[in-house]
């Protein structure tokens, strides 16, 4: 199948979809991306974070489109294939979209996926020109021009400041995760994530992307997953010596 045409029957986008061609649902023991910020960080407020979101969406992109509704609804692989419908239709802006990549076993709901001429249009100077036409092979016409980039929304201020290392990254670390799933999905890695805060709207925090199509995950962000594993065997043994 050509990279360059889009998919017209859910055999040729499973084909071209490799997180899904195996599983109609995420496996038991893939890794949820947005498990992150309870593995690294405390009183997160997501009640706010979702209403920030909320407020932050319709100011800025009300027409948005929204893929998950409830939480567990990214485990399907229908949320991932409308996912991917709407990235190849060249929607501007994805909310809560669903992501998977099964060789790797991770998953998880982006906030926003943006594409990046609208996000260049709303944010001069965020990226280079050159930057912001890169194309997304995977995703036909729509890629043609420009691709998706990660875009976090969170209700916590002052991620910038000095004091708030940890908390940079935390969100570096959960964006990152995301971009990496992405980045295989439409076939080019965007160069960065950004993370906006209630107190910094007009200027994204810039997280750099360092992954690489068809490379492996970051050695960071699989030694994570492997905790989580780890984690969740260890709870499984102790249930089982106390049953």
């Amino acid at each position: 199948m050509s990279h360059h045409t889009i998919p017209q029957t859910l055999l040729e986008l499973r084909a071209l979809l490799h997180a899904a061609t195996a599983y109609n649902q995420v496996q038991t023991n893939w890794f949820a991306a947005n498990r992150v910020k309870s593995l690294l960080a405390e009183d997160l407020a997501l009640i706010k974070n979702r209403e920030f979101e909320t407020t932050w969406c319709e100011h800025h992109c009300p027409s948005v489109v929204r893929v998950c509704s409830e939480a567990d609804e990214v485990r399907s692989a229908k949320k991932l294939r409308e996912t991917f419908a709407l990235m190849t239709r060249g929607a501007p802006v994805i909310a809560q979209a669903a992501l998977w990549w099964a060789p790797e076993q991770i998953y998880g709901t982006a906030d926003l996926l943006v594409h990046s001429l609208w996000l260049n249009d709303r944010f001069p100077g965020l990226m280079t020109p050159a930057e912001a036409v890169n194309p997304a092979p995977n995703l036909g016409d729509a890629g043609t021009i420009g691709h998706y980039i990660v875009v976090d929304l969170e209700f916590k201020p002052g991620l910038e400041g000095p004091k708030n290392k940890k908390d940079q990254q935390v969100y570096a670390a959960h964006v990152r995760l995301y971009s990496y799933m992405l980045g295989h999905l439409q076939g080019v890695m965007p160069a960065a994530a950004y993370v906006i805060t209630r107190d910094n709207v007009a200027e994204p925090f810039e997280i750099p992307i360092r992954s690489k199509v068809g490379e492996p995950l970051d050695s960071d962000l699989a030694l994570l997953r492997d905790q989580f594993a780890n984690m969740k065997d260890d709870r499984a043994k102790n249930l089982a010596l106390a049953s």
